[in-house]
């Protein structure tokens, strides 16, 4: 029995509210990853100067992926202003709620975070690499030779 239930099913109900409330918390503080799932963090192909990003997210109207490469999407250049057309990631015709973008890239390290629905602001979820941009938190992809 909980302290201060007067009821048998009262300490059942706190308890439920309790566990609701810390699942809450953790949605809401983990940057809305959770809310996503993720195929496979950015990789390169054979050596090749590809990198691949492929996410799960269903409910998405669109994806960008803005970064070190395309001057975070317009946001570095005069004005400051995201160039709605730059590096839009294509949802698949066979898996729904699939997103993906090759991007030809040089190998180094590219920061960068996924633009969801042109206004979220989110890391990839698959990518563990994190390093900051502006104070923030954002991914790192890493391609080599």
């Amino acid at each position: 029995m909980v302290l201060g239930a007067s009821h048998p099913d009262h300490g059942a109900t706190a308890a439920t509210k309790i566990a609701l409330t810390a699942l809450l918390c953790i949605v809401l503080f983990s940057g809305c990853s959770a809310l996503f799932t993720a195929r496979e963090r950015p990789t390169t192909e054979s050596g090749s100067r590809r990198g691949l990003i492929e996410v799960w997210l269903p409910n998405a109207v669109s994806v960008q992926v803005i970064g070190d490469w395309n001057l975070w999407g317009g946001l570095e250049r005069p004005g400051g202003i995201i160039d709605p057309a730059v590096d839009r990631l294509t949802r698949s015709e066979e898996e729904e709620g699939l997103w993906t973008i090759r991007l030809e890239l040089e190998p180094g390290r590219y920061r960068y975070v996924l633009l969801v629905d042109g206004w979220m602001w989110m890391r990839d979820p698959c990518n563990p690499e994190i390093s900051t941009y502006s104070g923030q938190e954002v991914s790192l992809m890493v391609l080599e030779r």
